[in-house]
């Protein structure tokens, strides 16, 4: 009798605790993968504009620029968890809170980190299976007959 139970995919999804609230990531190549690139660029970019904003004038001019700036990159990191973690999430996140620049910081960096993190898993599982001539050659030294 032959026990074939089949093949089944491994779930590619990660679950995240945060603010008590359960967000799920897809971590296929159309998932996760895109958003995380769509994201970086995204970022690199909107880093690149605010630079060129030229903090200049009087202290309270150079205060409302600072402050302008500090705005523009707090709604990209607000738009940027949306985008990781569905649409609504960062109003999940904040509920009964007030909205953090620093906080959405933070709340991003987990984000990507636990998705680096699973991915970094996932190629080592499927990597540690496999040797390179010199581990052969040392695996199999002294086994000669």
């Amino acid at each position: 009798m032959i026990n074939n139970t089949g093949f089944q995919f491994k779930s590619r999804e990660l679950k995240l605790l945060i603010a008590d609230k359960e967000f799920t990531i897809d971590l296929s190549q159309e998932g996760a993968i895109d958003a995380l690139l769509e994201v970086g660029s995204e970022a690199v970019a909107k880093a690149a504009e605010l630079k060129k904003v030229p903090i200049t004038g009087t202290q309270e001019e150079k205060a409302r620029k600072s402050l302008d700036v500090i705005n523009q990159a707090a709604i990209f990191t607000f738009e940027a968890i949306d985008k990781m973690l569905g649409e609504g999430a960062t109003e999940l996140i904040f509920e009964g809170r007030k909205k953090d620049y620093f906080d959405a910081l933070d709340v991003l960096g987990y984000v990507l980190g636990q998705v680096k993190e699973a991915n970094a898993a996932r190629i080592t599982e499927r990597t540690s299976n496999y040797t390179n001539r010199a581990q052969k050659r040392a695996a199999t030294k002294g086994k000669k007959a």
